[in-house]
């Protein structure tokens, strides 16, 4: 049918026949995708607490490769600002990732996203969001990684914080998803 060319790789349409004395997805060039997986949720998340706070939205893979990287993608979240019953400016977002089942680190020493507010707004405001962020989490062949978004209220709120905010009819049923792509380095 047709052939993906990766530098001197040629993958066949079957997905399986190597060309060019590529034996595997080991022999990828750098920067090629070597797999992706993505976790799907719908439904409001939030807590009303000043800590930094698990999403629940999980996306685990197997590494193929040793020293890959993973580009992560959140998309689809409406972050969510609420001056008028609460004083939520925002919400703000981070990126942690656990290797072979220990606990959750933050893949930075800082936040990846965030969403603010100043002001009044007369009402409530839902924002859409969307992440992406590179990382290089330190891992052995054979761990999972596992990735996950956190969230914490901004700079001077209180009251409930949103990572995914369905404040309308129309948005009760919206997906939101984090996709993982390992890529080869």
């Amino acid at each position: 049918m047709g052939t993906l060319n990766l530098g001197s790789i040629s993958l066949s349409s079957s997905g399986t026949t190597f060309a060019n004395s590529a034996g595997s997805v080991t022999d990828a060039p750098a920067g090629s995708v070597v797999q992706s997986a993505t976790t799907t949720a719908t439904g409001s998340v939030a807590v009303n607490s000043s800590s930094v706070t698990a999403s629940g939205l999980i996306t685990t893979l197997t590494p193929r490769l040793s020293g890959s990287k993973f580009l992560t993608i959140l998309s689809g979240v409406n972050a969510h600002s609420n001056k008028t019953s609460s004083d939520n400016h925002g919400t703000i977002y981070y990126m942690y990732v656990s290797v072979a089942g220990g606990d959750y680190a933050n893949i930075t020493s800082d936040v990846i996203q965030s969403h603010f507010v100043d002001g009044a707004l007369g009402a409530w405001i839902d924002v859409p969001l969307t992440t992406t962020f590179l990382s290089t989490p330190t891992y052995t062949l054979g761990n999972t990684v596992a990735f996950q978004p956190h969230y914490a209220r901004a700079t001077n709120s209180s009251g409930t914080v949103y990572f995914h905010h369905t404040g309308h009819s129309a948005a009760a049923s919206q997906v939101y998803n984090l996709t993982v792509l390992e890529i080869a380095s």
